[in-house]
């Protein structure tokens, strides 16, 4: 889920854009996007295809990526753009850093 922080930011940089997505150095984060309603047909066509990976549609729409110093202003991205998937990966995150949720 995106945070607060990654949302907040993302919305300020969506003029000229039709989503905001960070990337790291795992890559892109297209679920701790910013995405406005102009990406909608292009995600529609995407699932009329059945594809459905949310990282091919932004091939589709205007994107600004927001990475280095931009992602590290929002705050520490091991953080932000964490991905929790299983009970292991929770305590593998609680062990290295004592995340909360």
């Amino acid at each position: 889920m995106p945070s607060a922080a990654i949302l907040a930011g993302g919305r300020a940089l969506t003029p000229g854009a039709d989503a905001v997505v960070p990337r790291s150095e795992r890559g892109y984060h297209p679920v701790c996007a910013a995405y406005t309603r102009a990406c909608q047909p292009a995600i529609a066509v995407r699932l009329d295809r059945r594809q459905i990976r949310m990282v091919d549609f932004l091939a589709d729409v205007r994107i600004r990526v927001v990475c280095g110093d931009e992602l590290a202003a929002l705050g520490d991205h091991h953080r932000l753009l964490v991905n929790i998937n299983t009970p292991a990966e929770y305590e593998g995150l609680d062990r290295t850093i004592g995340h909360e949720l």
